[in-house]
């Protein structure tokens, strides 16, 4: 079994399934004693508590677990966990450790926010390296053995990254940009989406954009955003300047979005955002013709690349962006 099959199974678990799936990780480890399951500590109702089973003449550490059934982690609930540590150092003697346990894959900053406040983690690829093979069939089925390194699309991850940190900004590479954002989205998203047709005008041969992506998915976050969004093609412009975009790209994709044609869900890939007037085009466009158009950054784009190449949902970063976008209106 692959890892990427492995977090999607841990995923389709619901959050009483999952936090059973971990006590038992726990009791199977051999690692650890005394496990609790939503025990009540000095008024703070845990997810799980264990007593660490001590090497040699260690003392034991007492465990805390905060387990989250969710595809991805992002920064802001790192930050719930903020005073967590510190109380809970009151409330017992002896070492302590505080482990955020996912189902799916941690954003950099929610990785580097955990590091900073002394918060371990465990995502799909240690819960993968800690599941035995026996609690594996116990709950997924008797075929099912441990995971092993998705290493193919962790290579390719890396190699798109690499060639985007390359590729400087402006006009003398904007068709090399342009191709390689076309492979970076099909990688990340094709499937569930269609394989991109590229450089495609509309009726009047007046405005062109570089790709479109057919979007005919069951479910998940491609088949919300058709229904949301009218998203039934994902329409992408790649630009390659040096500065965050101003107003005029955001118009000329929004020139294409059509409820008869495309939809009216687009996306653009740039190398720093959109400035503040590009923001502002953005919020009109939505708010006066229901336009959903998502910036994706370079920071944005390696974001999800990492996260892939981590068995994740890159995905989900763009449901966060348009969440985050929306409660600001």
């Amino acid at each position: 079994m692959k890892l990427i099959e492995f977090q999607q199974l841990l995923q389709s678990m619901n959050s009483v399934d999952f936090q059973s799936f971990i006590v038992d990780l726990l009791h199977t480890s051999g690692k650890f004693a005394d496990i609790r399951l939503n025990p009540v500590v000095g008024g703070i109702e845990l997810d799980i508590v264990a007593t660490e089973i001590p090497h040699a003449l260690g003392q034991a550490a007492t465990c805390f677990f905060e387990v989250k059934a969710s595809k991805i982690i992002s920064a802001d609930v790192i930050g719930r966990l903020v005073s967590l540590p510190h109380v809970l150092r009151g409330l017992v003697t002896g070492p302590i450790r505080t482990v955020l346990v996912a189902s799916g894959s941690l954003t950099r900053a929610a990785q580097e926010r955990a590091s900073v406040l002394g918060i371990e983690v465990w995502d799909s690829s240690k819960l993968s390296q800690i599941a035995s093979d026996t609690l594996l069939r116990e709950y997924f089925g008797t075929e099912v053995r441990r995971p092993t390194k998705d290493s193919p699309e962790s290579a390719r991850s890396k190699s798109l990254a690499e060639r985007i940190i390359e590729t400087p900004p402006g006009n003398a590479t904007a068709l090399q940009y342009q191709r390689l954002v076309a492979d970076s989205l099909e990688f990340l998203f094709c499937p569930p989406l269609e394989s991109p047709r590229y450089e495609l005008p509309d009726a009047d041969a007046r405005n062109r954009r570089d790709m479109i992506f057919e979007n005919a998915c069951p479910s998940g976050f491609w088949a919300h955003a058709r229904v949301a969004y009218s998203a039934h093609y994902v329409v992408v412009d790649a630009k390659n300047h040096e500065e965050p975009l101003d107003k005029r790209p955001v118009l000329d994709i929004a020139h294409y979005l059509k409820p008869y044609g495309c939809g009216l869900f687009g996306i653009l890939v740039c190398r720093r955002g959109a400035s503040d007037a590009g923001l502002h085009a953005i919020r009109e466009q939505w708010i006066g013709a229901q336009k959903m158009i998502v910036v994706i950054s370079d920071e944005q784009l390696l974001e999800m690349l990492r996260v892939k190449g981590e068995a994740g949902s890159p995905e989900e970063l763009i449901r966060a962006s348009i969440a985050t976008f929306r409660m600001a209106l």
